[in-house]
């Protein structure tokens, strides 16, 4: 019986210590003065697919993903431009954005990196950056027009 309750005694250390950290979905980034974006999901893969080519990162990298939630508080339209939005890496390296997916629909021309959002309307899109990161780095601040913004974790 003592065994049994050391091993789930080490079987639960195991499990709290892998954890893993979660994004705040409540905390409000701004964007601009009339669109606030929340950072509501962060992935990470060791391959994707884009276009017709498939790529897989080094041994030890991984892609990283995240799904945005914009709000338009204004009642007028407004642009988003995935272009100035920037992944910053442990070394201060920017990663562009790569790819913009909205309703479905794959845009990955740069020119396509400039989304719409009907006034008072929330949308959500997912982005995937150009370049992989170390896997087990966090991620922890996004360049957004010329602005650093420090994510929050619960």
């Amino acid at each position: 019986m003592k065994k049994l309750a050391i091993l789930l005694f080490f079987i639960t250390a195991s499990v709290v210590a892998q954890k893993k950290e979660k994004i705040d979905r409540d905390q409000l980034y701004s964007y601009s003065e009339n669109l606030e974006f929340t950072i509501y999901k962060i992935g990470r893969t060791r391959m994707t697919d884009r276009g017709n080519v498939s790529y897989i990162a080094e041994k030890g990298k991984r892609f990283i993903s995240m799904m945005f939630q914009f709000k338009n508080n204004s009642s007028e339209k407004q642009i988003i431009d995935f272009a100035n939005i920037q992944l910053v890496d442990k070394d201060q390296n920017l990663i562009k954005i790569d790819m913009v997916v909205k309703a479905l629909k794959l845009t990955s021309k740069l020119n396509r990196y400039e989304q719409s959002l009907k006034g008072n309307k929330k949308r959500i899109f997912a982005v995937e950056f150009e370049i992989p990161i170390d896997k087990k780095e966090k991620i922890s601040a996004l360049k957004v027009k010329d602005k650093i913004i420090e994510l929050v974790y619960k």
